[in-house]
């Protein structure tokens, strides 16, 4: 595989006696589309709040840039370089608004010069 950017090994998740991710495992290559599918009540919404830090996994790693994000507050992952959109707009509770806005205007401007950098480049591996 080229340069993994996110792995995922053996990530655990119940909610009381509901197992919702058994022993995931994940890489996600830079510059590769992926998809994340399933039914409703698969666990592909458990996975990624994992993922950016919503919740805690009973067990395993979630690692981006090689960086471990397990423990790491949502906005701290954020700040690493990890988002999830959401389908309705939704805030970090521990921050203020105005924090909430400067980490907006922090992404808006990271991804405009991730996808300036596409255009010129014509992927994000080359540059």
């Amino acid at each position: 595989m080229d340069n993994i950017v996110l792995s995922i090994r053996n990530v655990n998740k119940t909610f009381g006696g509901l197992h919702a991710l058994g022993d995931i495992n994940l890489d996600i290559e830079e510059g590769k589309i992926h998809a994340i599918i399933g039914p409703n009540g698969a666990g592909k919404s458990t996975l990624l709040n994992v993922c950016i830090g919503r919740l805690v996994p009973d067990s395993g790693t979630v690692e981006f840039d090689g960086k471990n994000m397990i423990g790491l507050k949502p906005h701290e992952i954020n700040h690493a370089g990890m988002v999830r959109i959401f389908q309705t707009p939704e805030i970090f509770p521990d921050l203020s608004i105005l924090q909430n806005l400067d980490d907006t205007c922090l992404l808006q401007t990271r991804w405009r010069i991730q996808i300036q950098r596409i255009h010129q480049h014509g992927s994000p591996q080359q540059y």
